[in-house]
Formats: C-alpha cells, structure tokens, sequence
C-alpha cells in the first residue's frame, strides 16, 4: 500500500467495555439477595411491578430473577450464615439459652431460640431459630424442640443456662429429666473396647444405647423483665377498689377514643400523639397509657371533650387525675428497668 493509505483502526475501538467498577450479573443478583434478607422482604418482591420497572431503568440489560431462584439463592446464603454460627459454636467453651414459644395472629406456633457466648473476649449473641411449632405447646413437646436445635448447632454439651419466661409450659419443659444423668467416669481403653466387644456379641449397635440415653437439660433462669411484669399484674389486681376503678376508666375511654376517627384527629391535633390502650401482652403498656392520659389533661378540658365528642359518661376529677400520677410514679421505676433490660447486646 501507499503511503498515503489510511491505516485500519483497532478493534477495541468498536468494542463497548464496561464502566469500571460496574457489577456483573453475579454481582447484582447477591446484592438483591443481600436486600430481601437484611430488611426481610417477601421472595415475591423480585416479581412486584415497582421492582421491576427500577431495574428496567437503571441497569436494563440485567434480568431479575425469579422467585423459585431468589429462593434458591436466600437458602443458600442462609445455610452459610447458619455454618459460620457452628463454627463460633465450636470455639466457644460454654454458652448460655434465651427461648420463648407463642402463636401469631393466624395461630401459627412458633419457637425462638438464642444462643449468647464468648469468643476472644467478644461477648456474641445470634438467634438460631424461629420455627413454626406445630401441635399442643406441651412441656414435653417444647423439650424434643429445645433437645432437637441443641443437637443441630452442638450445643449439648456446652449449654450452661437456659433464661425463659415464667409460663407453666416453659418450666416443665426445662425440667423434664426421666432418667438421671450418670457423671462420666473415666475408663481404660482396656475396658472401654471390652464393652464395646460385648455390647457386639449381643448384638446390640453402639449408637442405639447412646440414642436412649437422658439428654442433658441445662438449669432455667426465669426472665428478670417477665418477673418484673408478674409483679405489676400482681400488685394491680390485689390494689385497692379505686385504684382499679380509674385504671378501668382510662381503659374504657381510650378503647372509645380509638374507634372513633373524630376523636382521635382531635387528640392528635391538641397533643401531637395519641394514647395507646394497655395490652396484657406487651410490658409496660398500662404505664405508657396512663402517662399518655395524664400528658393529655395537661390541656385544659381535652379529656372533657374528647369523652363529650364520643358520648362518654367516663370523667375524671382533680382527686382522680393526683391518684393516677402517683400510681405512675410508682411504675415508673419498674418500667424503666424493664426497658433497659430489652436493650439488645
């Protein structure tokens, strides 16, 4: 060719090279992996209309995948997670139990069980399970559930305490022990082949004589907050006639505060905040409702209002409102104690 030939450009030159530092497929679908587990979205989110259309605009050529692969993926990251936590298990020279047992709002069982240790010097606290609890919640059947996840993790022989909730369910199931637990005696390999040999004449296997013997239930500790609550419903049910005829009233006029749209925007828009109505289930909440009441009366004749704006007979005098701040002076301690003791580690 001439000199004056033009010369043939690179091939790299029609070639479109990825940004760098932009992720790849692989990449991608991890990340959303990572997203559905860690703010505990449903596997159908990959499959919701907004979902799609997000990555549609921002990385088009990436294909979401499917449910039964998220699925795939979600399980796999799970067995993973639940590999490393035996690992620490392993390291770990003792470890102590937190366990409760309760039904959702369909009536699911379910059973919550977690596990606190040390490792060099780190004090570590990881949930293993919460597991639907299918049948009666017996002590007996709480028991083959508790004996079943110690087994799973490898914690039998490492579990020094067990802290559960003062239910009569709870307590049996943490002293369920039909057979005593023989100390283990140390035995010369002399003698432990013998018994082996002779548990072979007979014709018995190993690991059947060791599948019927007792599992080791660890000592029970019951919850200091759930004790702590005990306490409260104990003290209200055995407290005078009045105090429970005004805690009785606050209840019956925050019940009818709360079916009534009117009375509540009026509420909300004279306090900024509502009164929650007490619930046997949650702690401290008769607390929490009568100082929410209390902080209402503040504002001259809202309690009057509200009780006239849903057509309740319900009133509370000068005397009436001084006797429910002393009662919340005195819970006062008790509910601080127990919100402290909820502080996650």
């Amino acid at each position: 060719m001439g000199s004056n030939d033009i010369s043939q450009p690179p091939m790299k030159k029609f070639c479109v090279t990825p940004q760098e530092g932009a992720l790849g497929s692989t990449e991608i679908t991890e990340a959303v992996t990572k997203y559905l587990i860690s703010s505990m979205k449903p596997m159908s989110e990959v499959e919701n209309e907004g979902f799609v259309e997000l990555f549609a605009r921002i990385i088009p050529s990436y294909q979401l995948p499917c449910r039964k692969t998220i699925r795939k993926k979600v399980s796999h990251q799970c067995g993973l997670l639940k590999d490393r936590v035996i690992s620490e298990l392993k390291s770990a020279a003792f470890c102590a139990g937190q366990a409760d047992i309760w039904s959702s709002r369909r009536m699911h069982g379910y059973f919550g069980m977690s596990l606190s240790y040390i490792i060099d010097g780190h004090l570590k606290s990881r949930l293993v399970a919460c597991r639907r609890f299918k049948g009666s919640h017996t002590g007996e059947n709480i028991a083959g559930m508790f004996a079943e996840l110690s087994q799973e993790f490898g914690v039998t022989d490492k579990l020094c305490a067990m802290v559960t909730d003062n239910a009569a369910n709870m307590r049996k199931a943490f002293n369920v022990d039909p057979k005593p637990v023989v100390e283990n005696v140390e035995l010369d390999s002399a003698t432990e082949a013998d018994s082996e040999a002779e548990l072979i004449r007979s014709g018995v296997q190993w690991s059947e004589v060791q599948e019927d013997v007792a599992f080791r239930i660890p000592p029970r500790y019951s919850c200091t907050a759930h004790t702590l609550q005990l306490v409260v419903n104990d003290g209200l049910k055995e407290a005078t006639d009045k105090i429970k005829q005004l805690v009785g009233k606050t209840k019956k006029l925050v019940g009818s505060i709360h079916m009534s749209c009117r009375a509540t925007e009026l509420l909300e828009r004279e306090t900024g905040h509502g009164i929650p109505l007490a619930n046997a289930t949650r702690w401290n909440s008769t607390y929490v409702m009568l100082k929410a009441l209390l902080k209402a009366s503040e504002n001259n004749g809202l309690l009057l209002r509200l009780a006239e704006e849903i057509g309740s007979a319900v009133r509370f005098s000068e005397k009436d409102l001084l006797t429910l701040k002393e009662l919340c002076n005195l819970l006062e301690p008790i509910a601080s104690a127990t919100d402290r003791l909820e502080v996650s580690l």
